[in-house]
């Protein structure tokens, strides 16, 4: 599989995943409009915007770099980062 190609379906699988337990387990805060409209944003939502960047990178280097097993290990836990921020987020609402 072409490494471009293999690059952007990591990406559309990471936000899927976002997308998923956002709007799935936060849907009673308003789904992703609660957690990608509050302005100002508290710094926990922060935290959780902030995780969302570092596996999207790493699902964009598959592209450059090629698929390798340290990346794939890097791109899991960066999306287990991310969805234990989301976690503790609904641990400890913004309410």
């Amino acid at each position: 599989m072409d490494n471009i190609l293999l690059a952007l379906t990591a990406a559309v699988i990471v936000v899927l995943v976002h997308f998923a337990v956002v709007d799935f387990r936060f849907r009673v805060a308003g789904g992703m409009a609660g957690i990608w409209g509050q302005n100002p944003a508290p710094p926990v939502l922060w935290l959780v915007r902030l995780t969302l960047v570092p596996p999207l990178l790493a699902a964009l280097c598959i592209g450059a770099f090629g698929p390798s097993s340290a990346l794939w290990i890097a791109l899991a836990v960066f999306v287990a980062v991310h969805l234990g921020s989301l976690l503790f987020l609904k641990a400890f609402p913004l309410d």
